[in-house]
């Protein structure tokens, strides 16, 4: 799921590798029927619950895969914004074991997690809310 210009780049890509396995939407309903959800770079942009989510996707399949995103260690998740040159977007950065807590109630475990050491989220006045950029790998039990 992306912009419709990015997902338009990887579907002619997807195309020229004949990798006719990959499927790419801008509709979160679109999950429904495939084996992965993946994200990278975006999930802080959900802010709204895990039970949202499974429901505005239809379900969502047994693994998913979230990379690229700000997680806190400690401390309770918050509502942010996150801010470019000439941008400015709201985000939420998650706690993660929050988040993992929210996956649980839906069924999910919590698989692997792995550093992003080139981003972090940082707000300079306020060092206890940065946060450093992960990854981290969900399933359903009976799918590992």
């Amino acid at each position: 799921m992306d912009l419709p210009a990015v997902i338009e780049q990887a579907r002619l890509y997807a195309r020229e590798q004949a990798a006719q396995s990959l499927n790419f939407t801008n509709e979160l309903r679109d999950a429904v029927g495939n084996q992965v959800f993946h994200t990278a770079g975006a999930f802080h942009y959900w802010e709204t619950s895990i039970a949202d989510l499974v429901a505005r996707t239809g379900g969502l399949p047994d693994h998913v895969i979230i990379n690229r995103s700000p997680f806190r260690g400690k401390g309770a998740s918050f509502h942010a914004v996150q801010r470019g040159h000439n941008w400015a977007v709201p985000c939420k950065i998650w706690n993660l074991q929050e988040l993992s807590d929210e996956f649980a109630r839906e069924g999910y475990h919590m698989i692997d997690q792995w550093p992003v050491l080139e981003k972090s989220y940082q707000l300079p006045l306020l060092p206890d809310f940065d946060s450093p950029y992960r990854g981290v790998y969900f399933a359903r039990p009976q799918a590992t």
